[in-house]
């Protein structure tokens, strides 16, 4: 879904993000929150202007996520639904052997849970915890 250092969803996000928000907005998935969690390959970022706005991949992690929610957002998920996270290079999928490997880590998932899952900070999900 990323260019290497860059947060920008590539074309074609649009349409599956759209899709998720229809089925989170009907009757039947209105109850369900969402948790986004961005990820990258394990290169250092170091290209141009990329180190200067993420000094580490846990930065661009967490921007990546910070894109997909914004996205969702403005498609029409409301954000009181939403949390988001970003594990950097630590999670990868495949090896980050080849540059084919290393695209399939930079990428963003996105955890539908029912409301009645505790998430850290949804109180309303786990208020004995507080």
């Amino acid at each position: 879904l990323f260019d290497v250092g860059r947060d920008e969803l590539k074309p074609g996000a649009d349409e599956v993000l759209a899709e998720l928000v229809r089925v989170l907005n009907t009757p039947t998935g209105r109850h369900l929150n969402i948790l986004v969690v961005g990820h990258t390959d394990d290169r250092i970022v170091t290209k141009g202007s990329a180190s200067d706005e993420y000094p580490d991949n846990f930065h661009l992690s967490v921007r990546r996520a910070l894109t997909v929610s914004g996205r969702l957002q403005e498609l029409g998920l409301a954000s009181e639904r939403m949390g988001v996270a970003g594990v950097g290079q630590h999670q990868p999928i495949a090896p980050n052997l080849t540059d084919e490997d290393r695209k399939k880590n930079r990428r963003v998932e996105l955890f539908v849970m029912a409301a009645d899952v505790p998430v850290i900070g949804w109180t309303e999900t786990t208020p004995e915890l507080y």
